[in-house]
Order: C-alpha cells, then sequence, then structure tokens
C-alpha cells in the first residue's frame, strides 16, 4: 500500500478519538493557560492574561498559541484548534515513516502512549513532536529548508532551542568540504540565527522581561538532588531508556549511539535542572519518543522499533494511566462549571490554579504563583501586595490543614508553594475572608462524561481533594457566590469544623 492508503486508514482510526475527546474532555488546566493568552489575542490583539492591559508572557508555546488565535479569529474554539493541529501532526508523522510494517508500530505504539492522550487534553505534545520529527527528517537525508523548519520549531514552543541545538550541531559535523561548510554557515545565519536574535529582542521588549516567566518560576527553587529535580530525572528516564536499551538491536550501534547523543543529551541535561510542573502525560519529553521511532524507522529489520514499543509502553504505564484518568474525569471536574457560572458575577481574583478559572469566567485574574503574573514571578508573593490588590476572591489547591490554627504573617525567604499557601492562609484568616471548601470532582459523573459514556464506576478516592475558595467580606455579591459554591457541594468553614480538615 502506498503512503496516501496508510493516512487514510490512520486517520479513520484516530479521527473518532478526537472526536469522543472534543465532545467529552474538558482540556488541561495547563493548556487552558494558553488558550486565556489565545483569546485574548484574537479579541484585543494583545498577548495578555486574565483581563490585564499589558502584554504577559506567560504562553511560552508562541507560534502554537498564535495559529489558535488566528483559527479562534475565523470561528474555531480553541480546544477544537489544538485536537486539529495535533489530528494533522500525526499525519505528518506517519507521513515520515517510510516501511509500511513500521506505520503500523508506530501507531501502536502512539495509542499506548502518555504523549498521545496528553494532546487531547488540549496541549502540543504531538505537533511539535511532528515539526521536530520532520526537522530530523531534513537533517538525517541532507535535505533543504532544516534552519527555518527549525527556527518554526523555536517558535512553537521556546524549548525548540534545547531540540535543535543538536541537529544543528549534525548538520555542521556531516559537512566537510570548506566551501559547503562557508555556505551551510550562512544559511545558518541567515534563516536561523539573526531571525531567533530578533524574535529574542522583540520578545524582550514587548514583555518587559528577558525570559518568559514560566522559564523563571520553574528554574527557581532548591533542588533535591545537587542541581538536578528527582522528579525530572524519573520523566526524562522514562522517554530515554527504551531508547538506550534499543541500542542492542541495531544495526549500527555506532552511528545510533551517535544520534542519541547529539540529538538528546542536551533536552536530558536542561529538563533534568527544570521543575517539570504539568508535565501532563511527561508530554516535554514527546520529541525524544517520537524522534527515537523515526530513528529506528530507518533499521532494515523491524525489531529494533518493537523493542523500543514495548519497553516504552511498559515503562509508561503508571504516567499513560494517569493520564487517561485525567481524560476520564475532567468533565466531572467542578472548576470548569463554577468557572463558567462566575462570568455572571465579575470581579478580581487570585487563583493557584491559573487556567480554567480565568479562562471561562472573564474575571480580572492575577496567579499567585506567577507563571502569568510578572510581579509574583521574581519573588514569593506578601500579605502586603494581597492588602494592595484586596481580590474579591481567591481560590487556592493549598494543604487544608493550615486552616486549623493561625498562621502568622511573615516574609519568606524561598519561594516554595507550602509558603505560597501560609502567606495566602494567613491574609485569608487576617482579612476575615468567608472560607468555602468546594470539591474538585463532582459527587455524581455529569452528562458529558466519559466515564458515565463508558459505562466505568466511581472515580478513585484519593481524587477527592478540597479547594479552598476565600470570598471577601466587601464583595459585593459575596452573598450569591457563597451560594453558587455551596451548590457544587461546597463547605463553609469555620473554626469549630476542623474535623472536616485533612492533613
Amino acid at each position: 500500500m502506498n503512503n496516501r492508503y496508510y493516512l487514510s486508514i490512520v486517520g479513520l482510526l484516530l479521527l473518532p478519538l478526537f472526536i469522543l475527546a472534543y465532545k467529552f474532555t474538558i482540556p488541561a488546566e495547563d493548556a487552558v493557560i494558553l488558550y486565556e493568552y489565545a483569546k485574548n489575542l484574537a479579541h484585543t490583539g494583545v498577548i495578555s492574561y486574565g483581563g490585564a492591559n499589558i502584554p504577559i508572557e506567560g504562553a511560552t508555546d508562541f507560534l502554537w498559541m498564535l495559529c489558535i488565535a488566528v483559527l479562534k479569529k475565523v470561528g474555531s474554539t480553541e480546544f477544537f484548534s489544538s485536537l486539529l493541529l495535533n489530528f494533522i501532526g500525526v499525519m505528518i508523522l506517519i507521513t515520515l515513516v517510510q516501511s509500511g510494517k513500521a506505520k503500523v508500530v508506530v501507531v501502536i505504539a502512539l495509542l499506548t502512549s502518555a504523549y498521545f492522550y496528553s494532546s487531547l487534553l488540549g496541549f502540543s505534545a504531538i505537533f511539535f513532536s511532528a515539526v521536530y520529527c520532520w526537522c530530523l527528517h531534513l537533517v538525517l537525508n541532507k535535505k533543504p529548508g532544516l534552519y527555518l523548519s527549525i527556527l518554526i520549531l523555536c517558535l512553537i514552543r521556546p524549548d525548540g532551542v534545547v531540540w535543535g541545538a543538536g541537529l544543528v550541531l549534525l548538520s555542521f559535523l556531516t559537512v566537510q568540504e570548506k566551501t559547503a561548510l562557508k555556505k551551510k554557515w550562512l544559511e545558518f545565519i541567515s534563516h536561523l540565527l539573526v531571525p531567533g536574535v530578533v524574535y529574542f529582542l522583540w520578545r524582550a521588549w514587548y514583555f518587559s522581561e528577558w525570559l518568559p516567566l514560566p522559564f523563571l518560576v520553574k528554574a527557581s527553587g532548591h533542588r533535591d538532588l545537587f542541581v538536578f529535580w528527582i522528579q525530572s530525572l524519573k520523566a526524562v528516564g522514562i522517554a530515554l531508556i527504551p531508547s538506550l536499551l534499543t541500542i542492542f538491536f541495531v544495526q549500527s550501534r555506532r552511528i545510533y549511539l551517535r544520534h542519541l547523543i547529539v540529538f538528546f543529551a542536551l533536552p536530558c541535561l536542561f529538563y533534568s535542572v527544570m521543575q517539570l510542573e504539568q508535565n501532563i502525560g511527561n508530554r516535554f519529553l514527546a520529541p525524544m519518543f517520537f524522534g527515537a521511532m523515526l530513528l529506528l524507522s530507518f533499521e532494515k529489520k523491524l525489531i529494533p522499533l518493537v523493542v523500543f514499543a514495548i519497553t516504552s509502553t511498559m515503562l509508561s504505564i503508571p504516567t499513560t494511566t494517569a493520564t487517561l484518568k485525567d481524560i476520564l474525569d475532567s468533565a466531572d471536574e467542578n472548576t470548569y462549571y463554577i468557572s463558567r457560572d462566575l462570568s455572571g458575577f465579575g470581579g478580581k481574583m487570585l487563583v493557584t490554579e491559573a487556567g480554567r478559572l480565568a479562562y471561562y469566567s472573564n474575571w480580572l485574574t492575577h496567579d499567585s504563583w506567577g507563571l502569568n503574573t510578572p510581579k509574583y514571578a521574581h519573588n514569593l508573593i506578601r500579605v502586603s501586595d494581597l492588602q494592595t490588590e484586596n481580590y474579591d476572591l481567591i481560590v487556592g489547591h493549598c494543604q487544608l490543614s493550615l486552616l486549623r490554627q493561625k498562621v502568622p504573617e511573615k516574609v519568606y525567604e524561598n519561594k516554595t508553594w507550602g509558603n505560597q499557601c501560609e502567606v495566602l492562609i494567613s491574609y485569608i484568616q487576617s482579612s476575615n475572608y468567608n472560607v468555602v471548601l468546594v470539591p474538585f470532582l463532582k459527587e455524581n459523573a455529569s452528562k458529558i462524561s466519559l466515564r458515565k459514556l463508558m459505562g466505568l464506576g466511581s472515580y478513585d478516592l484519593a481524587r477527592r481533594r478540597y479547594d479552598l475558595y476565600a470570598i471577601s467580606p466587601n464583595y459585593k455579591n459575596s452573598i450569591a457566590l457563597e451560594s453558587l459554591l455551596i451548590q457544587y457541594g461546597g463547605i463553609k468553614y469555620s473554626s469549630s469544623s476542623v474535623s472536616f480538615v485533612r492533613p
């Protein structure tokens, strides 16, 4: 069968899954953050967050956001656009794999991977990986357009620089003739370096920050293993180990190992020193998974690719299971429904979870962790900040046991999640905010729930957390808002309800 038939079969197989995701899934919290930026760009022409009238760079996936904003202008919803782009990404990936049997293995590996399901939650994992694999295809086959393609990769996500570095390195290592090398340098400078520097300087001017806010926040904090994060090392290992195990099955171990080092050494180091927050489905490492499969698809025998697919699937079982649970439970998360109802009130709120509440409510919203609010990105939020802003609503995913006792006001040296929560609780207590504890998941599955559609049982009890909603006593709609939260299973908190609070 030719490539067109394979694409038709894969399209018919996967399209229903994308349709089901669109109809029965609520996009993930972190994915919705980017939708907020795309929505604001489409409506106002400003890249911003939470109703702010100044440029803010919390959406680091610039070109991904721009594509979604453009599609928004022509009537597409942000979630539909993200699924459409990821579906196109799948088609690109399948096209790049030449062997028919290898295509089958790649599709099976895709369906058993967490990377696929993170894309169904609205992230750019497959689309970004497809562009990376296109660049990989160009460099391995010494085809033109490499540096322009790498530029596009870097514009889709800023960590494209990390993935693109190895591609650039190999493109120079394979050139020996001086005239060809000079031409290569000129192409690199004109098609990648100069446009990249111009973009970097433009974004620094536009956002008044040298680095994107998420980079500032995720690179901060005290690491738990020298310069590394243990959780990040585990995430890197899940993606890297299958590639290493496959060395014993490839035809030319030296060339394969060289490719692994050149392409993946820098990404492994980079992600190991970054705190990989919201790494749903290990999505940040998706290019390594798809890139390794593309490399192995060039092997004469199918065994290396099969070994990679099996080991990758086995190692990723916990991650894939967790991602599937996120998909199944997404339509039952109260935050989505509360956010939509909040749009009828209007106000100013502070949130620790910065996606759905800002996007669906259209309130003026600040992110206390600083991923989307510049003044909280560099240093931990303080009580004095809260006093100045006088928020109508504060929503926090915090340890509820903090409510058991009076939390004193103090200035913290370290920016940690726990310290952030202590600051919030201290202010809430001293300012007499009315606290309602709202279950994160609905008590009963909603009508659009995939879990209900598939006839599955109730969700895991461990996922039944409660979030803190603190309403200012001065908010004009405080009584109506409190009543709304109670409708969603919220429980009014007082000092006498200590027995409810879990550690």
